[in-house]
């Protein structure tokens, strides 16, 4: 008998991956999933790859917020820029800023400044208040500003009266409305009241509507200006000649903890203090198109509603033209027609956590933010979390800046069993994956691009997250002198799950089957064995070496491995093998 004569093959065991999952970074990720991963994009399931080059555009000390509008606005110390333009006539606090947009105007809160970029002298406070302690002389003009004098002011209209004569009576509304009779019937005449304030030019602007305090049995509530003319303002309305003292006359804001835009309304909330030393739990809306108008006391104007539920206010954002409001365990959705006024629908659910209000998206018809215990996602009926593959962020704190883009869900956050990065989730496939995080603190999307504004040891700098998207000019034009700066180099690395039969039985790696599609300055890939930290590198792949690349593997033994690869520059996985033999295929010692 030969001595190779009873001898077969090994069999062997080859574990195929063409398809990634995204991140887990549970014990049980699968071959398919990524255990560990830096700088790494799945913009496809297909196809790992480096996440896009950065730019920095812009490096100062102070910045501490930016805004996407037509052209990239930021807060710097004190002071407003829409570009590259200081915004004259206005000075902020320091610290973080809510910014937000409708119309022509952009609103800076807490502040409560406005700037007209339609006109960038236009800006200032949205509160203004006229007071005088000396008499404030009043009386009614007609449709072309002339004083009227002959006129009566009564409840009824007058049963016998002359051709011409003139009368005000009060309309449904209590409002006084003034008449002419023609002879034959009375007619409409539009009238207006005549108030003199000394410089109103500088406290107000046409269109404002604002409140009255003191002598409303004559003046009103509340008006919206309808013309300016010298030292005098003038609104719709019937008043006998008289002249008033100590008139106090706003344009109000109430104090708000967050805002959004939604419904061509700017709406915010507040739980405790109100402007009058009332405590509240309570929403506001602002004028519909007007965000400089909020006095719910005129109507048509401002919108007020207390809310039906406890604890601070987390958050605000808009979700399918309606308003939403954040308490740490509830929802309110708002919502206003002519129908039943303003009303709110309270979802009791794990909600924003405090301090997280950056983290609120709305993305696909879905609501995306942090909580205390992870990811969530709202739909308007429940909410459940979506980021258990990432850890469950408990303990983790409550900044979480996030933004959409390009279909997705970016969040910076500190996993519990991993460090601080921007992840990155998509709502069609349901995968994770994530990117260094140069230090996020805040992300927004101006004309389809990605910016960051990022602080280290060094200040705060604007970047462009997505540098290969931009176009040259795109960039330049909102970079400063000197920059952009452009990225040269990206170090990425990932780890897969675990590889192994699962019955403890041991195996034995053979070789490892990789199908690259890019390789663009080399990388490493090894093996991890069992519950060791590091790779054992197999080899050094060089640059340009791409197609189906076979490493064969030493012996060794192990309960289960992890495929390892790390490198620079740029780089595409399109899916991976390992061939192996168990236990039962094969007797001998380590």
């Amino acid at each position: 008998m030969r001595y190779n004569e009873n001898l077969s093959a090994l069999k062997t065991v080859t574990e195929n991956v063409t398809s990634f999952k995204g991140l887990n970074f549970s014990e049980n990720a699968a071959p398919s999933e990524l255990y560990r991963a830096e700088n790494i994009a799945l913009d496809t399931p297909y196809v790992i790859t480096e996440r896009s080059a950065r730019s920095t555009i812009r490096q100062g000390v102070g910045i501490n917020s930016i805004f996407a509008g037509d052209v990239l606005c930021r807060v710097e110390g004190t002071k407003f820029y829409y570009g590259d333009e200081v915004v004259g006539g206005i000075t902020l606090t320091e610290g973080e800023k809510q910014i937000c947009s409708i119309e022509n105007y952009i609103l800076i809160f807490p502040d409560g400044i406005y700037v007209n970029i339609s006109n960038l002298s236009d800006s200032g406070n949205i509160c203004s208040t006229y007071s005088s302690a000396s008499g404030i002389y009043c009386d009614t003009v007609d449709e072309t500003f002339n004083v009227m004098d002959d006129y009566l002011i009564e409840d009824v209209l007058p049963e016998d009266p002359a051709v011409g004569q003139f009368c005000a009576i009060p309309n449904s509304k209590g409002k006084y409305e003034m008449k002419q009779f023609t002879g034959q019937y009375w007619k409409d005449v539009k009238t207006y009241i005549r108030l003199w304030l000394n410089g109103v030019g500088t406290y107000f602007q046409l269109g404002d509507i604002v409140e009255v305090q003191k002598w409303q049995d004559k003046l009103g509530n509340g008006f919206k200006i309808d013309h300016i003319a010298g030292s005098a303002l003038f609104y719709e309305g019937v008043i006998k000649k008289t002249t008033v003292s100590g008139l106090v006359v706003s344009r109000v804001l109430p104090t708000l903890d967050y805002v959004t835009v939604s419904g061509g309304r700017v709406w915010g909330c507040r739980r405790g203090v109100d402007n009058d030393g009332n405590m509240v739990n309570r929403v506001y809306a602002s004028a519909k198109g007007d965000p400089l108008s909020w006095t719910e006391k005129v109507e048509g104007c401002g919108l007020m509603l207390d809310v039906n539920a406890d604890g601070e206010f987390c958050g605000m954002c808009d979700f399918a033209g309606n308003p939403v409001a954040f308490k740490r365990n509830a929802i309110i959705e708002i919502n206003h027609n002519n129908v039943r006024g303003v009303y709110a629908k309270v979802n009791n659910c794990n909600s924003v956590e405090r301090g997280a209000y950056k983290s609120i998206v709305q993305l696909n018809g879905k609501i995306y933010y942090k909580t205390p215990k992870g990811i969530y996602e709202y739909d308007g009926n429940k909410a459940r979390c979506i980021s258990d593959n990432i850890g469950v962020l408990e303990n983790s704190d409550g900044f979480a800046p996030a933004v959409a883009y390009n279909g997705k869900y970016y969040v910076s956050v500190s996993p519990e069993n991993g460090t601080r990065a921007i992840f990155c989730y998509d709502p069609l496939t349901n995968i994770w994956y994530s990117e260094e995080d140069p230090g996020v603190v805040e992300l927004v999307v101006r004309e389809g691009l990605m910016y960051a504004l990022v602080s280290d040891e060094n200040g705060q700098k604007i970047m462009l997250l997505d540098e290969k998207s931009a176009t040259k000019t795109e960039k330049e034009h909102c970079a400063g002198v000197g920059y952009p700066k452009d990225e040269e180099v990206i170090s990425w690395s990932f780890e897969t799950g675990k590889i192994g039969n699962g019955d403890f039985k041991a195996l034995y790696p053979v070789r490892l089957c990789m199908r690259i599609g890019k390789n663009e300055r080399g990388f490493s890939a090894g093996l991890i064995f069992d519950g060791n930290t590091k790779a054992d590198v197999m080899t050094d792949v060089p640059a340009g070496v791409t197609g189906s690349i076979v490493i064969p593997i030493s012996h060794r033994r192990a309960e289960s491995v992890r495929v390892n690869l790390r490198g620079t520059g740029g780089f595409e996985m399109l899916g991976y093998a390992l061939e192996y033999t168990v236990d039962g295929d094969i007797r001998g010692w380590n």
